[in-house]
């Protein structure tokens, strides 16, 4: 639902940015800010990786994002759309918002370009048209690759870690938690800790050492610890919250 929103929040904005452009009523003031886009567009890349850090707020980093977004769309509007030189801009966009968001981001964003420019389609000249048009939806298939060979190629530098790989031997919903390598791990840790905790449990029930009545409780205690961090780090890392059984 999040990326939905985001995918909707960056249609509606090119569509606003479109009109803002293409209407002879605002398109004088809009025009007259160029240089305003200009600043806004590069000092917001340029200084992006230090307000990534700084804001720990995602609504505000995404608002932050998004002036940008404006800033290039803005940009590339007052210059002429698909006649402007900075008409690269957007293909450029498309492939950040993918690595920001997701591919179906940058797919709406596409879809949106498209359904915008296609009443020109055969203006001027029907076969250039065709290959912007054409050329715009395929940034989807090539931000998809470059976004999983990317991930590959910083796994392999022991950067990352890709959390669930593809594979074909899914066969239940067992299966398909268990491909992501967190719950797979929290899994083999919590039988052994839950395996030691109940031993200690019978033990505690049937020693009669006052001594060893206390380490045992320690070691309830400290392997029902375990458990709790293990399951907080799981649902942190994956976002699911799996129900176990005490």
């Amino acid at each position: 639902m999040k990326t939905l929103r985001i995918a909707l929040a960056v249609s509606f904005l090119t569509l606003c940015v479109f009109f803002l452009t293409s209407n002879p009523v605002t398109k004088g003031a809009i025009n007259s800010l160029f240089v305003l886009y200009i600043f806004t567009a590069t000092a917001g890349l340029l200084y992006w990786p230090f307000a990534r850090k700084a804001v720990q707020s995602p609504f505000i980093q995404n608002l932050y994002f998004f002036a940008i977004i404006a800033a290039l769309l803005l940009w590339v509007g007052v210059t002429g759309w698909v006649f402007s030189p900075f008409f690269y801009f957007l293909y450029l966009l498309a492939i950040i918002l993918a690595f920001m968001f997701s591919p179906f981001v940058t797919l709406m964003f596409a879809l949106t370009l498209v359904g915008l420019f296609m009443p020109n389609v055969g203006s001027i000249d029907l076969t250039i048209d065709l290959i912007t048009m054409i050329a715009l939806l395929s940034v989807v298939p090539i931000t998809y690759f470059l976004q999983r060979e990317y991930l590959q190629l910083k796994q392999a530098e022991k950067k990352v870690l890709i959390l669930e790989e593809e594979t074909n031997e899914i066969k239940n919903k067992v299966d398909a938690l268990l491909v992501n390598k967190i719950i797979k791990m929290a899994v083999n840790l919590r039988q052994p800790i839950n395996d030691m905790r109940q031993l200690a449990m019978v033990s505690l029930r049937r020693s009669k050492d006052k001594e060893v009545k206390e380490r045992l409780h320690k070691v309830i205690v400290l392997g029902q610890e375990s458990l709790d961090q293990i399951e907080q780090f799981e649902e942190k890392v994956t976002g699911k919250r799996l129900v176990h059984t005490r």
